[in-house]
């Protein structure tokens, strides 16, 4: 539960910091939790009275009754306690087993007048002065607002809980990454040292990825390049610095291929060739440059953001799982259940090239990768791209390009 308390504390923080109004904790992975949490001086001294007087808690379990009420109405639940005193709950959770209630309040939302009468209809003449000097420290709320605080303590906790998986998730990336370089190291040792050579090819294909956006697939032939750069190096770690400088312009220049802002690009590039003299450890590194990595391929240009984006996105999916094959507007039409006119007019609209621009495109890109190999002819590209016969394949290539596809294999790509 330790990650879950301190995530709690970095929310309890930052709601207090936006709404003046204080938050606890209880742990709800506990089976039939029970007691009152308190969260100020005034619930510690109306507790005290409630004791002395009423010898019982009538606020006993209600917050934490509250905050599993929150899991049932949309992440956030509001309740008044037996004071009449306002408070806000939900939940942060890490998997099945560990679970804490978060309860924002106490706070009014009412003239402390009316408190001060809910207090003595409570309490009788047994009401103590320093209650009353409690409850004017609490914060005063406007009614419109507690709703929208409300939702900020949710969208906080919901923040908390996708941030724990993300860090989790990149530690199991990095974890995988360490992996993947061990092993590519251990392959290169074992072969001929003396044929070694390094795999240029490898940087054509994260190009190629980058400029699609793919990160997994990017991370993936990054990882082996890495392992190439940590082999060669012999441990200089000024020197691994130095190759992943150069791998810092290579993801620059995919990401703007792939559609990525210019400015935008070269305003992280600027930052990262700061950043990386801050590395001390090939650990850090690794770190450093997969989150570059996700930066640049974050940067390519993201279809979730245009108003038709289901249906783009749909369309893309299909051209990049088809595109060695033979494929019609009517095919894509079928795929996305939609007319031919009406997918091609929002594809231009949101895309700015026409759909046969765009499987062209694709075409031509994975040809890109297949060209770096000597033993595939070029008419074997073709066919294997989606093109029926080479001339036309050339003539798309070129127009792609401005080079033949002879020329960019002579080239090594090198355009």
């Amino acid at each position: 539960m330790e990650g879950l308390y301190s995530s709690a504390d970095r929310l309890m923080v930052d709601f207090n910091t936006i709404s003046g109004i204080n938050c606890s904790t209880v742990d709800l992975s506990v089976p039939n939790s029970t007691g009152t949490f308190y969260t100020t001086g005034f619930c510690s001294a109306c507790s005290r009275l409630q004791k002395d007087t009423l010898r019982n808690l009538k606020c006993e379990n209600i917050n934490i009754y509250s905050c599993l009420q929150s899991e049932r109405w949309g992440g956030k639940y509001e309740c008044l306690c037996p004071a009449g005193l306002a408070f806000i709950n939900t939940t942060i959770s890490k998997g099945d087993d560990e679970k804490l209630g978060i309860s924002a309040g106490p706070f009014i939302m009412t003239e402390l007048s009316e408190v001060n009468e809910d207090l003595k209809g409570m309490f009788g003449d047994k009401m103590d002065v320093e209650l009353l000097v409690e409850a004017k420290k609490l914060p005063v709320i406007e009614c419109s607002k507690v709703s929208t605080y409300a939702d900020v303590l949710f969208m906080l906790s919901s923040y908390m809980v996708e941030r724990n998986s993300i860090e989790m998730r990149i530690l199991e990336q990095l974890a995988q990454n360490e992996s993947e370089q061990f092993y590519q190291i251990a392959d290169i040792k074992n072969s001929k040292a003396e044929n070694y050579n390094y795999p240029i090819e490898s940087e054509k294909m994260l190009q190629n990825y980058i400029a699609q956006g793919d990160k997994t697939a990017s991370q993936k032939v990054l990882n082996e390049i890495l392992g190439h750069i940590f082999f060669c190096s012999g441990g200089n770690f000024n020197v691994i610095k130095a190759r992943t400088t150069e791998l810092i312009v290579l993801l620059s220049r995919a990401a703007i291929a792939g559609g990525a802002d210019v400015i935008e690009v070269f305003g992280m590039n600027y930052d990262y060739l700061n950043d990386i003299h801050n590395c001390r450890t090939l650990d850090e590194l690794n770190k450093w440059l997969s989150n570059v990595l996700i930066r640049f391929t974050s940067a390519v240009f993201d279809v979730r953001t245009m108003k038709h984006s289901d249906i783009i996105m749909k369309i893309i999916d299909y051209v990049r799982h088809n595109y060695m094959r033979k494929i019609t507007l009517n095919d894509i039409s079928n795929h996305v259940n939609f007319s031919v006119s009406y997918i091609s007019r929002i594809f231009k609209d949101e895309m700015g090239s026409n759909m046969m621009q765009y499987i062209n495109k694709v075409r031509v890109d994975n040809a890109k990768l297949l060209l770096l190999n000597n033993e595939i002819p070029l008419i074997e590209v073709a066919y294997l791209c989606g093109f029926e016969d080479q001339t036309y394949f050339n003539k798309v290539f070129k127009k792609n390009t401005n080079i033949s596809p002879g020329k960019f294999r002579d080239k090594r790509g090198q355009i």
